[in-house]
């Protein structure tokens, strides 16, 4: 939190809250972790347009201190916003809580993944006034406006509210035409010192969405297949001022797909060593994307400063595959993994076990397509992740469909008393390691088998002894 309102008096402020990743987290002095991008944004959107912004991140400040600054700030406070993933609810309902307790005036606003999936429950909460559902920047501004000028919120297009104790849903915004392009007020909002940008290192999404079809995943259900992204240009000049400003030396590219457009990803290269921008990078790709990527531009990447590529190839089953609706042949990602070794460059492939109707069969092509991934490279990265439903997804639909009992908590109170696992993933070399995670989800898939075979995967094929 930056002192940065009291420059203009009496002007209304907008706080925007970042609850912590889950409810045990304790403030650290001294950790460094990454920057608040949901609230950032949105922020640095509104603040352009000559709002006053309060940034809050639980993760690094004390809430004694944010809560008695709020206090004092309640005569200009216009309202408070709250970005949710689900695992951030305990620590967003507390602090929603404390603002109608404490500034019941002061409308609360939720947005972000949780409140977008769920925004018909979430709407129903007492801590909650208004429902921001999809791209932030564009519906907040919206809001604001009318919220200044005590406007009907009726016509603001993706939101929920309440209006004399009824539940208003309006219409969904079209997703966005193009990506947001503001200056995102780094200095201004946040105390850097507190974050990983004082270690050189920092998150940046040049994209959104993803034309794919995956069954599992939540982006198309928000972005409806729809990709946007900043120029090239505009992308390497952001680059060369985080480099510049903050002496960054690594970039966690964000986006969903990074390589979705191929001469936008060669543009950006050829900037990047056009201006000598001495970085190194990591992005994520679809299977797809990457097959149509051909051997030079991977040298130009590597070039460019790329250290990892990453894409989901989830199974090494067809069956499996064709469930996931990931459009993909697997026959195509062995001579793709070879493609990048021979680029230089690291390759990191995910996988999902524990999916609906999954063979012990369809379990071992998964294994088998590991083995030979570690065949072309001991030093490949693979992780290996659980499988859960995510609400909002076609495959969840699907199972539900086909008659699979899925229990969640129809309340973001009850969601508040939810038991939350902090790692979904399994190192494919170390499998026991995630033992406590694998039994706190039994009971919806047979984790056991699982965690048994991944064990044996480990022992016959990836054992470098």
């Amino acid at each position: 939190m930056k002192d940065c309102i009291g420059k203009i008096k009496d002007t209304p402020i907008v706080a925007l809250f970042f609850p912590k990743l889950y409810p045990e987290q304790k403030v650290q002095e001294g950790k460094k972790v990454f920057i608040p991008l949901s609230i950032l944004t949105v922020g640095s959107y509104v603040m352009g347009k000559g709002i006053s912004v309060l940034l809050i991140d639980s993760r690094v400040e004390k809430e004694d201190e944010y809560k008695e600054n709020l206090l004092s700030l309640k005569d200009r406070l216009l309202c408070v916003g709250v970005s949710v993933l689900t695992n951030q609810i305990p620590d967003g309902v507390n602090f929603s809580r404390f603002i109608k307790e404490k500034l019941p005036e002061v409308p609360v606003i939720w947005g972000g993944w949780h409140a977008t999936i769920f925004h018909e429950e979430t709407i129903k909460s007492p801590y909650v006034d208004i429902i921001v559902k999809g791209e932030g920047e564009y519906i907040f501004s919206d809001l604001l406006s009318h919220l200044l000028g005590k406007k009907s919120l009726d016509n603001i297009l993706g939101i929920n509210y309440k209006l004399n104790g009824e539940i208003k849903i309006n219409p969904p915004m079209p997703v966005g035409q193009s990506f947001p392009t503001n200056k995102l007020y780094y200095e201004e909002l946040l105390d850097l010192s507190l974050y990983e940008v004082m270690k050189g290192e920092i998150g940046y999404r040049s994209s959104r969405g993803c034309p794919h079809r995956c069954a599992y995943c939540l982006i198309q259900h928000t972005f409806h297949r729809r990709w946007i992204g900043k120029p090239a240009n505009e992308v390497v000049e952001d680059i060369i001022y985080l480099k510049e400003r903050f002496n960054i030396h690594h970039v966690k590219f964000l986006d969903d797909n990074f390589f979705t457009e191929r001469e936008r990803v060669k543009k950006i290269c050829e900037g990047f060593i056009a201006h000598k921008v001495d970085i190194t990078w990591e992005v994520n790709g679809h299977v797809n994307t990457l097959n149509r990527t051909d051997f030079e531009t991977f040298k130009l990447i590597k070039k460019a400063g790329c250290i990892k590529l990453t894409t989901g190839v989830e199974s090494g089953s067809t069956k499996m595959l064709t469930l996931l609706q990931k459009d993909i042949k697997i026959e195509t990602v062995i001579p793709l993994a070879k493609r990048i070794r021979e680029a230089e460059i690291p390759f990191r492939t995910n996988f999902i076990v524990g999916l609906p109707k999954e063979s012990k069969e369809d379990l071992l092509k998964t294994f088998k397509i590991i083995q030979e991934l570690y065949k072309i490279n001991l030093d490949q990265l693979v992780a290996i992740y659980l499988y859960s439903p995510i609400p909002g997804t076609i495959l969840y639909e699907w199972e539900i469909k086909h008659g699979e009992k899925i229990h969640y908590p129809s309340s973001i109170e009850e969601w508040a008393n939810y038991k939350f696992d902090k790692v979904g993933e399994i190192d494919a070399s170390k499998p026991w390691t995630r033992e406590a995670h694998l039994m706190s989800l039994e009971g919806y898939r047979d984790r056991r088998y699982i965690k048994l075979m991944t064990f044996y995967l480990w022992i016959c094929c990836l054992n470098p002894k």
